[in-house]
């Protein structure tokens, strides 16, 4: 067994994930080191994410800036929203009235992700919701 995976096991006390996200964290430990805050941050990530959806690549790069981040660099997190559709039959455009559905859940894991990083020990900017 390699040190990372040692690592890992450590981390993971025993628990058993999927062999994505165990790799997924291998490659958080590869460029970390044992960091159990950004361990815990990618494991909170995993819970909500599309397994595959996110490279090695954007997993390296989240590492870095999970890593420099600090009070004169704090965590700025947005997502961006589609207007919503209108729905029925012979319905068509935007709604003007509300946001939908999916931009409700979407506001919410905003918040959630921003709650969980601070209550991590990452100092965070608000939050921004961007509709376009």
């Amino acid at each position: 067994m390699t040190s990372i995976n040692k690592l890992l096991n450590k981390y993971l006390e025993g628990k058993r994930i999927s062999k994505e996200k165990f790799d997924d964290l291998k490659v958080v430990i590869k460029e970390v080191g044992y960091n159990k805050k950004i361990l815990d941050w990618f494991s909170y990530l995993q819970e909500y994410e599309i397994v595959g959806w996110r490279p090695k690549l954007v997993t390296k790069k989240l590492c870095q800036i999970l890593l420099n981040s600090s009070k004169e660099k704090p965590l700025e997190f947005y997502a961006l929203f589609c207007p919503s559709y209108k729905k029925g039959i012979g319905a068509y455009g935007f709604r003007t009235d509300d946001v939908g559905n999916t931009s409700r859940w979407g506001i919410i894991k905003l918040s959630e992700i921003v709650q969980k990083s601070k209550e991590l020990g990452f100092v965070c900017k608000q939050a921004r919701a961007v509709f376009f």
